[in-house]
């Protein structure tokens, strides 16, 4: 046994505090070995004596451990990594980074779980390529970067197929302005909104780690990947972190890591001392599994060793740790996904108006008669005066002459559906298309918005119906005013809130078209579906349809705040033509708004599958 002096820096007066450590001999080889392995140099005798002493306690500590998991008293093992010379306040002062806000979330949506998922019993991104190889982290406080990076270089795969490792230290530089402090911590929301707002984050090998803060070096020529937005899970809800895992991919969370945590072996990490009110270690989810019963997270955290291999996974720490699923107090809660997993979905066509151009002079027939008037009655038909009502009675006439030579035709089988008289039988085509339909073409391109990516491992159901399931309002009468946009907009909103909160809330259309001119839309004379989330996104909200009654005329903006119904985060958009993306997210998402071509058979279908072949150029009609 040798003793050493190590001197504290308490002074007392003119008397130095001084404490005595002891290093045992039998351990020199081990001590040499250790800083073979690891790189460790030190600056002069003083700081290796120091090192040793942490070292020797933290090799006592593990041995203590690991000899109470052999009886069976804890379910994981620990081991010597690069962190065992450090006490557990360097970690934490150095090494760890992510910065406490009392767990608040600025911006972003809630993640809500898609629909008709099944979620298997073990996921490992890594196997599908959604995983760059562990990094090491060094002695800065950078975890919060290596969190998100991870977390974007996965959606980045999902979306392209390519896997780019992305610059930490393009954060750790440039994001200061976002309330991030490099080396000293930082959160992984804030970079995503620097990525976000600075349209994109530079790749790995273009801008290389430092483990120390630098100057802004970002270059646009240099981009590896870019982001919409992100998303959060709510704390505690380790059913929605599940799903998220399985169908989104790779999920940056925040976790209490204390010195067990960072001398990690192998085993579920399952650690009753963990403190859920205490977050201070950012790391990446990339899967969950089972071992010996015990249901885990598959977690990436940083390279514990001088050489890492793949194959090495699951067999001692490689930069990888298991965590126990249904213990909160372990795992405290999920920070950020990547990509706006958002309201509502903007999908197809946008359309322009030309049909025949002007009523022509018929004869009306007697046998109709008895019809016409029941028409009338029927649907509140009162005309202007009688020429109005012999104009409307021609048309009438000529659609129901087309609507029975249509039927016969179904009869024959020429058709899968049939159509019928309705409250557009009395209006000509063009007149459907320039007062009903209002839904602007735009060369198809939405500005706004991100990419929808269908989730994975989603069992599309055979039939799906969200009538059923509370997530539809009754059918709303448009009226003549060309805003089916805005019935659309509010149809895929009601859905969305219904989803989040459990209540069906009818939101306003004369809302959207009073207040959306600025936005592009012309109310009854047609607008966007993006548009009005827009609105509604940049307003906080949308009022209801009891507060803010559908008129069928533009007005003047009357929105008041305290009339809020819903709000929105952002749009997805799916890529046109792309219909098994669009199953996808009407099986997992809900009612998704559309824009179709709405001809006149459109206009007068009555029941079964309405088949007919589409004109892509043109159009006019937003649905959900």
């Amino acid at each position: 046994m040798q003793i050493y002096v190590i001197l504290s820096t308490l002074l007392f007066g003119n008397v130095a505090s001084i404490s005595l450590k002891f290093t045992s001999n039998s351990m020199d080889n081990e001590w040499e070995l250790y800083k073979k392995s690891y790189n460790k140099v030190y600056k002069d005798d003083n700081e290796e004596l120091q090192r040793r002493v942490i070292w020797e306690d933290n090799v006592r500590f593990i041995e203590h451990h690991n000899m109470a998991a052999d009886r069976g008293e804890h379910t994981y093992w620990l081991g010597i990594n690069h962190f065992a010379d450090m006490s557990e306040k360097e970690v934490t002062q150095k090494m760890k980074g992510y910065k406490r806000s009392n767990d608040v979330v600025i911006g972003g949506s809630t993640y809500l779980p898609p629909n008709n998922v099944q979620v298997p019993d073990e996921v490992d991104w890594r196997q599908q390529g959604y995983v760059t190889p562990v990094k090491n982290q060094g002695q800065c406080g950078s975890c919060w970067s290596f969190s998100s990076t991870g977390a974007l270089e996965g959606q980045h795969f999902r979306k392209t197929g390519n896997l780019v490792s992305l610059s930490e230290q393009n954060l750790v530089d440039c994001t200061f302005k976002y309330g991030n402090d490099g080396c000293a911590g930082g959160w992984m929301y804030s970079a995503f909104q620097y990525i976000q707002d600075n349209d994109g984050i530079d790749t790995e090998t273009s801008y290389p780690y430092e483990a120390k803060n630098g100057t802004c070096r970002f270059q646009e020529s240099d981009v590896g990947a870019t982001d919409t937005g992100y998303t959060k899970i709510p704390q505690g809800d380790e059913q929605a972190l599940k799903y998220a895992v399985a169908t989104v991919g790779p999920i940056s969370i925040a976790i209490d890591a204390d010195r067990k945590f960072q001398q990690y072996e192998r085993g579920v990490f399952d650690e009753p001392a963990c403190n859920a009110s205490f977050t201070d270690h950012a790391v990446l989810i990339v899967g969950y599994g089972v071992e010996n019963g015990q249901d885990y997270w598959l977690v990436k955290n940083r390279d514990s060793f001088r050489t890492f291999q793949e194959s090495d996974v699951g067999t001692t720490n490689t930069g990888y740790t298991k965590i126990p699923q249904g213990d909160e107090q372990t795992l405290k809660s999920v920070v950020a996904t990547v990509g706006p997993i958002s309201i509502a979905i903007d999908a197809d066509r946008k359309c322009q108006h030309y049909e025949r151009d002007s009523i022509s002079l018929k004869f009306t027939s007697i046998r109709l008669d008895n019809e016409w008037e029941l028409y009338k009655k029927s649907y509140n038909k009162i005309y202007a005066d009688n020429n109005e009502e012999i104009q409307r009675r021609v048309i009438w006439e000529d659609n129901v002459r087309f609507i029975e030579h249509h039927n016969m035709a179904a009869d024959r089988g020429e058709h899968t559906y049939w159509l019928g008289t309705n409250h557009f039988a009395d209006m000509s085509e063009k007149e459907v298309n320039q007062k009903m339909k209002g839904y602007k073409m735009s060369h198809d391109v939405i500005k706004d918005g991100s990419l929808y990516l269908p989730p994975n491992n989603v069992q599309v159901p055979d039939e799906v119906d969200w009538r059923q399931k509370g997530y539809v309002t009754p059918v709303k009468d448009q009226g003549q005013c060309g805003s089916c946009w805005s019935f659309s907009s509010t149809g895929a909103l009601e859905g969305q809130h219904f989803r989040k909160t459990g209540q069906l809330v009818s939101l306003s259309e004369q809302n959207l078209v009073d207040c959306t001119f600025k936005y592009g839309n012309g109310g009854c004379n047609g607008g966007f579906v993006f548009r009005a989330y827009q609105y509604v996104k940049d307003n906080n909200g949308i009022d209801t349809e009891s507060s803010y009654p559908y008129e069928a005329r533009n007005a003047s903006c009357r929105f008041k705040k305290s009339d809020v119904g819903a709000t929105v985060t952002g749009i997805k958009i799916i890529k046109k033509g792309d219909e098994e993306a669009l199953k996808s997210a009407v099986a997992s998402v809900g009612p998704i708004s559309i824009a179709i071509d709405a001809d006149r058979k459109f206009h007068l279908y009555k029941n079964v599958l309405y088949k007919e072949k589409i004109n892509d150029k043109r159009g006019g009609g937003g649905v959900q």
